[in-house]
């Protein structure tokens, strides 16, 4: 069982931590269930071992670490004493455990830590303002997610942004085949601090913003340009937005091919 995590891990747009419920365990007698945080099975990340049916119910969380590991020891099998029926396929069948799987987002079981005490001794009270702390938001030991962000006093998603990239560098792009740009057309938006009218897709730009954006190699991500600001806000891969049409991908991956083939050889 496995979940990519991010950004810090394999990256997943937006956050997203792992908890797995064991609501039923049918194990014969000598038989157990490790639970891991991560996808090792080293002592150092075990978070229990199940030996009974009592300890059904238990919830566990994978702490950041991008995935959980399960793991079933069963004692050799030995012949069935004369007066004890032996366990059939049916039987067999019947063992193992039933568990729930959830996927929690930034805001998930997240509580706003309290207000520190200020130094009048309540809460406020003196002279210094009242702060406040991360407290479990950003902090999977603390039950946050890896990856989440305090905004404002909310627990948030990081944001996919485009930080390295500027319109002279998809222009770059585009001569290339790696980006395509238009207007928004009906879509367009003009509020009084915020602008936007064009739109730019672009693909293999960064590979921590791509990670960050939960976007693989090739894929074509798309942002629109905020005027006021000047910068890009993520609005979706190609595949869902359908900015760039299948004949422009086409013709992007011809772009492509004439520019690799102009290339000079490269000299061992």
């Amino acid at each position: 069982l496995q979940w990519i995590l991010g950004p810090k891990a394999l990256g997943m747009f937006p956050a997203r931590g792992l908890e797995l419920k064991v609501n039923e365990l049918a194990i014969p007698d000598g038989a157990s269930v490790e639970v891991y945080k991560g996808m090792a099975a080293v002592e150092s990340k075990l978070l229990d071992e199940l030996d009974s049916k009592c300890d059904a119910g238990m919830t566990y969380s994978d702490e950041g670490e991008g995935g959980m590991l399960i793991v079933m020891d069963t004692p050799p099998l030995l012949p069935t004493p004369p007066d004890e029926d032996p366990c059939d396929l049916e039987c067999l069948k019947g063992q193992g455990l039933r568990a729930a799987l959830s996927a929690p987002g930034c805001m998930d079981n997240f509580d706003p830590p309290p207000p520190m005490q200020g130094s009048g001794g309540a809460m406020g009270s003196g002279d210094e303002p009242m702060v406040t702390m991360a407290g479990a938001c950003e902090e999977p030991m603390e039950g946050g997610l890896a990856g989440c962000e305090l905004d404002d006093g909310m627990c948030m998603s990081p944001k996919c942004k485009l930080a390295e990239i500027r319109w002279e560098n998809i222009t770059a792009m585009a001569r290339v085949g790696k980006a395509a740009t238009g207007g928004l057309g009906m879509k367009a938006e003009k509020r009084f601090r915020e602008e936007f009218g064009v739109w730019a897709c672009l693909r293999d730009w960064d590979v921590d913003e791509q990670i960050a954006c939960s976007v693989r190699p090739g894929e074509l991500a798309c942002f629109k340009f905020e005027e006021v600001k000047r910068e890009f806000v993520f609005m979706g891969l190609n595949k869902d937005v359908k900015l760039v049409k299948p004949e422009m991908q086409m013709e992007m991956a011809m772009m492509e091919r004439l520019t690799i083939h102009a290339l000079p050889p490269i000299e061992d």
